[in-house]
């Protein structure tokens, strides 16, 4: 039997950070070890949040079950690590936190990068040893486990894989089951053409309709890329587009009048009408794409049938943005996966969250229940 007390953490994201540092507070004697092939650690953490570092959602845990995919597996963590715990022990590692209304749980300086050199500093003090290198395979078949990194091999008792979101199977030589995955909270190509929109940002109800039922609505902003919508509702709605697995069947629908329904007024010609509810370039756009006159002075019965061109724009999703402008991946390694003593945790399972501290909040309780269960 092995009498080795190290653990090995693959990837150098928000979990292993903050999991290590918890992990060598609480058990000093353990031989700690973080390895990522990137120089820098950190470097998805710091871009979090808008740079602000979002850590957790303006919820309670209840009402915060309903932005991830599966809810019985974070009800469970969730139950386990509640809200006032986590934000304690993320204060034992060294970030105070506080609360920002209608956002959610921040760092009290709201700035990411700060958040990473904390940490940093944490696993210098603590004797946490970092390895620049890159993860190939593991073998467990002996009491030690061995892990095969690109330049060396180095053994261990307890092995972390938090590689964070994958698009492929990295661990195919262990049979593992793996759910097929796809970019989330990214920008959504459309059919209809927005070139002459793009850089445009407004306000909107956004509605997410699969095979014509309303899916998902949220009021937030829209951004307009070149062939894409974007913005955080845009996001959250292309990870639950990517859980479907079916693109075909969507479409998303923008109300610029947030429901008030805006007739137009007596004498009020299409571009005027238009001109009162958005910005004269959305205006020309509107007016080109549904090959409007917008001299046309709008008559009574036709107030209701120019609404809907403000109230209920349609527009049809034909593909998701790519892995690397995706800020999570829609599936993983199935929740079920147990290997003997290499713990897959956060993103590498099939486990996703909704913009809004839901990832940070879900990857980091999964690092601090390791660091709090280790034996």
């Amino acid at each position: 039997m092995s009498e080795m007390n190290r653990v090995i953490y693959i990837g150098g994201g928000a979990l292993s950070l903050t999991s290590s540092v918890l992990l060598k507070k609480r058990h000093p004697e353990v031989d700690v070890f973080i390895v990522e092939k990137d120089i820098k650690l950190g470097r998805k953490l710091m871009m979090t949040g808008g740079g602000k570092c979002n850590l957790a959602p303006n919820k309670d845990d209840e009402e915060s079950l309903k932005g991830y995919n599966d809810q019985e597996y974070i009800k469970e963590l969730f139950d386990e690590i509640p809200l006032k715990r986590y934000i304690s022990l993320l204060k034992e590692i060294g970030i105070e936190v506080k609360k920002i209304k209608e956002y959610g749980y921040y760092p009290v300086n709201e700035h990411a990068p700060t958040v990473v050199k904390i940490l940093t500093n944490q696993i210098k003090k603590l004797g946490i040893k970092v390895i620049n290198d890159e993860f190939i395979d593991f073998d467990n078949s002996k009491d030690e486990i061995e892990v095969i990194l690109k330049k060396q091999k180095i053994r261990c008792n307890k092995l972390v894989l938090a590689l964070g979101g994958l698009k492929e199977d990295v661990l195919i030589n262990h049979n593992l089951k793996f759910i097929s995955s796809s970019p989330g909270l990214c920008p959504i190509k459309v059919k209809e053409n927005v070139a002459s929109i793009f850089g445009v940002r407004m306000e909107a109800d956004i509605s997410y309709l699969f095979k014509g039922n309303i899916e998902y609505k949220e009021h937030g902003e829209i951004m307009f890329k070149k062939d894409a919508l974007s913005g955080i509702t845009i996001m959250n709605i292309a990870s639950l587009i990517a859980r479907k697995k079916d693109i075909s069947n969507s479409q998303i629908i923008i109300d610029l009048t947030s429901g008030n329904n805006y007739l137009a007024n007596n004498k009020s010609t299409v571009e005027e009408y238009f001109l009162s509810l958005t910005k004269d370039i959305f205006t020309d756009y509107l007016i080109k794409r549904f090959a409007l006159d917008k001299n046309h002075i709008i008559l009574d019965n036709e107030k209701e049938e120019y609404l809907k061109y403000v109230s209920s724009l349609s527009f049809t999703p034909t593909d998701l943005y790519d892995y690397k402008d995706a800020q999570v991946t829609v599936g993983g390694y199935d929740i079920n996966t147990h290997i003997k003593n290499v713990y897959l945790l956060g993103e590498m399972k099939n486990i996703d969250g909704l913009c809004g501290g839901y990832n940070l909040r879900y990857v980091i309780s999964e690092g601090f229940r390791f660091a709090l269960n280790y034996k």
